[in-house]
């Protein structure tokens, strides 16, 4: 089974907390970390998680800083994790169109997917929660919910 999670909600999170951009981001990448590693536990393969970071159109919108922030927190997880796992930041949506995920995970109390790639029978779950809340407990009570899931691929 191939995890996408959509990292959304970290920047209004920090700031209900009092974070600075720095600060964010670095909590972020910690809780990729353990998110991934939260997914492992649960039989995810490294290689079969997608954490979806920013689109390329979005990442235009972004201040300096900010990217500066995200590239440099995104070499972290990569470094933390020894390049087994994807992160999509910046990313040309034509090259990802056809990436094959079974279950999307997007927390940040919207419901939307923003560009992110999906496959057509992909399942989507939106939890009502920023991303930096999402537990090990949200978390399997998620993957549970996805085995439990009768799908038919259109049958």
């Amino acid at each position: 089974m191939r995890v996408g999670i959509i990292t959304d909600g970290n920047r209004r999170y920090g700031k209900l907390l009092g974070w600075d951009i720095e600060q964010v981001y670095k909590e972020w990448a910690n809780h990729c970390v353990r998110v991934s590693a939260w997914l492992f536990v649960n039989g995810i393969e490294y290689k079969d998680q997608i954490f979806y970071i920013s689109s390329k159109d979005n990442m235009s919108k972004r201040r300096e800083e900010e990217k500066e922030q995200i590239a440099k927190y995104s070499t972290e997880i990569v470094e933390m994790m020894n390049d087994d796992i994807t992160l999509l930041m910046n990313y040309d949506y034509d090259k990802y169109k056809d990436l094959k995920i079974d279950l999307i995970i997007r927390p940040g109390k919207v419901q939307r997917l923003s560009g992110f790639p999906v496959s057509p029978y992909s399942e989507l779950r939106f939890p009502d929660i920023y991303f930096p809340e999402l537990s090990q407990k949200i978390l399997e009570d998620i993957l549970e919910d996805y085995a439990n899931t009768e799908r038919r691929f259109g049958e």
